[in-house]
């Protein structure tokens, strides 16, 4: 498209959004428009579906509502940029800038922002299911409610950012610069945290369950040690409570037995010797591994041990400290 003919289309787009009569929606879908300069434009609610946009100049433009599905948008220099209810599905913005972008209320589901750079853009509850912002550089970033379920932060910088009550569900931040992030209350079931960095971060009410903590740096983070469980397991003889097929079961883990904890309040021991059971005179559970009987004042060995304690699910007899916390359980 020549300069002519795109300019006289920005032109029509400017008088449809006067909505004075007169004027075209600036329909751009599919267009090779690599290298344009688009700055301080507005282009609320233009059609840019599959349009090449690489290395575009959105500087400061006004992009809200606009189609942006699956458009090129590679090295583009987005910096300041309005794209608030924009659709960025399956989006390519590879090594774009988008630095102080409004993307709230816009949906970029599966879109590739790899190597982006997204310093103190406002992310507020945008979806960003599956994307990919492996190696972005998100210090800062306003990402509040922001749903990140089975994302790739791989390596991502996110020093500084906002991440209250975020959705982080199976995502992978391995490596992740998490320095000073707020996690308060943010839901990071499953997810990939292999020696990401979380000095000084705010994890407290942040839901940890079977997330992978392996080589983590948690020096100096705040957290909530009623639902977590980021030290060992305590040593000597304990009491713990386990809920067994429905049944209560008080357990005798010996001061012999190894012990571990992950993320949450839930343990795990070697063996244990079983106290009481509540209601019954034994308790068989079954499952695709082996068969644990728990018999008072027998012994009661789990079918193997894990080492690796911040594997929560793996191999052992799995107990809580209090009653209370077995019965709730399940």
């Amino acid at each position: 498209m020549d300069k002519e003919e795109l300019a006289q289309i920005l032109k029509e787009h400017k008088k449809w959004l006067t909505g004075k009569g007169g004027g075209t929606k600036a329909d751009l879908r599919g267009v090779d428009l690599k290298g344009v300069d688009f700055s301080k434009a507005n282009l609320r609610k233009a059609n840019f579906k599959d349009a090449n946009l690489t290395g575009a100049n959105f500087r400061e433009a006004n992009l809200s509502w606009a189609n942006l599905q699956r458009a090129d948008l590679r090295e583009a220099n987005l910096i300041g940029a309005n794209l608030k209810k924009a659709i960025l599905a399956e989006v390519d913005l590879q090594g774009a800038d988008l630095t102080e972008v409004d993307l709230t209320g816009a949906n970029l589901w599966r879109a590739n922002l790899k190597e982006a750079d997204l310093a103190r853009a406002d992310l507020r509850g945008v979806d960003l299911r599956e994307v990919d912002l492996s190696r972005a550089n998100l210090t800062g970033a306003n990402l509040r409610k922001a749903i990140l379920t089975e994302g790739d932060l791989e390596e991502a910088n996110l020093t500084g950012a906002d991440l209250w009550r975020a959705n982080l569900k199976e995502a992978d931040l391995a490596r992740a610069d998490l320095r000073g992030v707020d996690l308060t209350g943010a839901d990071l079931r499953e997810a990939n945290l292999t020696e990401a960095d979380f000095r000084e971060a705010n994890l407290k009410e942040a839901i940890l369950t079977e997330a992978d903590l392996r080589g983590v740096n948690l020096k100096d983070a705040r957290i909530n040690y009623l639902t977590t469980g980021i030290h060992p397991a305590p040593e000597g003889d304990l009491i713990g409570w386990g809920k067994k097929d429905g049944y209560i079961v008080k357990l005798l883990i010996p001061k012999e037995a190894r012990r571990s904890c992950a993320t949450t309040r839930k343990y795990r021991a070697e063996y244990a010797i079983c106290l009481e059971v509540e209601g019954t005179d034994e308790v068989i559970v079954k499952n695709s591994h082996a068969t644990a009987v728990y018999r008072p004042g027998e012994k009661v060995v789990a079918h193997e041990w894990c080492e690796d304690r911040w594997q929560e699910c793996a191999g052992g007899i799995h107990f809580f400290l209090t009653r209370e916390e077995a019965e709730a359980w399940g």
